[in-house]
């Protein structure tokens, strides 16, 4: 049984009691949830069973999306998601369903799907590294780390660099920063801005570790995220920087490396995206990869 209901004052302690029993991914944070909602869509939460929650957004052109994999245990999520698209198809017109799913939840949905829908053969495949900080050499000792090494030293021999907690940093600080790195980005993907915008606007309510970094004292990167609900990792989601100098990326990798593993994380989780970023993060320390399937699901 699913009902699907507004999301509201009331529907958020709902959502907010789900994610400390169910909660086990990146995305399961209720003002990463907020903070996504765009000005042409309107909140749901999809309640399975009265026990499991899918957080959904609607738009005006009557496609639904799903940002996050469900709120449900092992061996319940792709039925969760199923029951959610039934649902939404059946009852309430839906054009095409667009969802972000981890691998294995993917694989339990297509065991799950309606026959009378499909998935659309495009789709994005993303993917991303989990750091075991235990692993990671602070020293940048070794071969492996040679070229990163000469980078970081060549970087700290002409300017100064500092970390300043984000939370009592000018908010013009950071989102100069934003603003620089969306304009000077290489990637294409679509980004939306007021995501970022909105961890500014409130202070980064709901992240944690959140720090500014400065080189002569002028913002140049932010770095900060939240613990994984029901885990020992850290998923670093503002990690982000102004291209406005050589070696910057290796730099606030190591930074954000060294910083979580001396608070005592066990993991850093850097978040799925395209290959090429996935292929330069994975260089710094021993990781194991996690993929996820961007993918839209219409009618046959």
């Amino acid at each position: 049984m699913i009902t699907l209901q507004p999301y509201t004052k009331d529907t958020r302690s709902i959502v907010l009691d789900t994610i400390q029993k169910y909660g086990f991914s990146p995305e399961h944070n209720i003002f990463d949830f907020e903070n996504v909602i765009d000005d042409y869509s309107e909140a749901f939460i999809g309640v399975i069973d009265d026990e499991y929650i899918v957080l959904t957004q609607e738009d005006d052109e009557k496609t639904w999306w799903v940002f996050a994999d469900p709120l449900a245990p092992p061996k319940k999520r792709g039925m969760a998601i199923a029951q959610f698209l039934e649902y939404v198809f059946s009852k309430e017109d839906a054009k095409r369903v667009t969802c972000e799913l981890f691998s294995a939840t993917k694989d339990e949905l297509l065991d799950h799907l309606p026959k009378y829908l499909d998935i659309e053969p495009q789709e994005n495949t993303l993917i991303g590294p989990i750091f075991e900080l235990e692993q990671f050499d602070e020293s940048l000792g070794g071969h492996q780390l040679k070229k990163i090494r000469s980078v970081v030293r060549q970087f700290n021999e002409n300017v100064k660099i500092e970390a300043r907690p984000a939370q009592n940093s000018p908010h013009e600080d950071a989102m100069g920063v934003i603003h620089r790195w969306i304009h000077n980005r290489t990637f294409k993907d679509e980004v939306f801005i007021e995501y970022y915008q909105r961890f500014v606007e409130s202070n980064f309510e709901g992240a944690e570790e959140t720090r500014v970094l400065y080189v002569n004292n002028k913002p140049v990167a932010l770095n900060g995220g939240w613990r994984v609900p029901n885990s020992e990792t850290f998923y670093n989601a503002l990690s982000l920087h102004d291209y406005s100098l050589r070696g910057l990326g290796e730099i606030i990798m190591v930074e954000a490396l060294s910083y979580l593993k001396n608070k005592g994380y066990t993991y850093a989780d850097f978040g799925v995206g395209e290959k090429n970023l996935t292929s330069f993060k994975q260089k710094f320390c021993k990781n194991k990869l996690q993929t996820a399937y961007e993918f839209s699901v219409v009618k046959k």
